[in-house]
């Protein structure tokens, strides 16, 4: 059911890219609906579509958000037109690099993580729409309760809410080897951060790390 996006996939010209960003994205359907698979898909296919519209000259944020209820709106339309997918959505987190920067925007609980050069330390960049996450927030419950709650339930996702809140970052310090990862909970819900950032930093490449943490994810179901 996930879907994701890098810019060699755009098959357009550097200079374009150059311009606006390269743009990568990961989007995972919602579990147990109908469509997911295809939810995921029309939100890549609407954001290779639309982000790199070379006329159109808005900031990374703006654009992303702009694809982001487009994508919305293209599967509401689509789970109208075919009632079998009715309810059908998903998850959508991407980022834009651009002159040494990195701009996100996110709906749902697929994640963005930032691993610092200099402290080695890993940072979640953006913050996941789920119910549990949503009530931790709000204090009503623990960190330690929340932990012991279904995390899979998500307040927010495109296609099947009314009216989604994209969330939307940038972040201007990136020094160079600096790491970036682009998740599903495929991998986050069955490897710990902690796991993860230590199969990262201990991976002779990056090829090597995804290799090492999907099987690491598959090891643990």
């Amino acid at each position: 059911e996930d879907s994701y996006l890098e810019s060699p996939q755009l098959h357009i010209a550097d200079e374009i890219l150059q311009r606006l960003g390269y743009v990568y994205a990961v989007a995972d359907g919602v579990s147990g609906q109908a469509g997911g698979e295809m939810a995921s898909k029309i939100a890549i296919d609407t954001l290779r579509m639309y982000y790199v519209l070379p006329h159109v000259e808005i900031p990374p944020l703006d654009r992303l958000r702009n694809v982001f209820q487009e994508a919305h709106r293209r599967i509401e339309v689509y789970a109208q037109e075919h009632p079998e997918y009715r309810g059908m959505g998903t998850t959508l987190t991407t980022m834009v690099l651009k002159d040494g920067n990195v701009y996100y925007g996110h709906v749902g609980d697929s994640r963005l993580y930032l691993i610092h050069n200099g402290t080695q330390q890993m940072e979640q960049l953006t913050e996941d729409h789920t119910l549990v996450a949503k009530f931790v927030r709000e204090h009503k419950l623990t960190p330690e309760e929340a932990a012991q709650e279904d995390s899979n339930v998500l307040e927010q996702a495109l296609g099947c809410v009314p009216k989604i809140r994209v969330d939307a970052g940038e972040y201007d310090s990136l020094e160079q080897g600096d790491i970036l990862l682009l998740s599903s909970d495929g991998l986050t819900d069955l490897v710990s951060d902690t796991k993860i950032r230590e199969i990262i930093l201990s991976s002779p490449s990056l090829s090597d790390a995804c290799r090492r943490l999907i099987t690491r994810a598959n090891q643990h179901g």
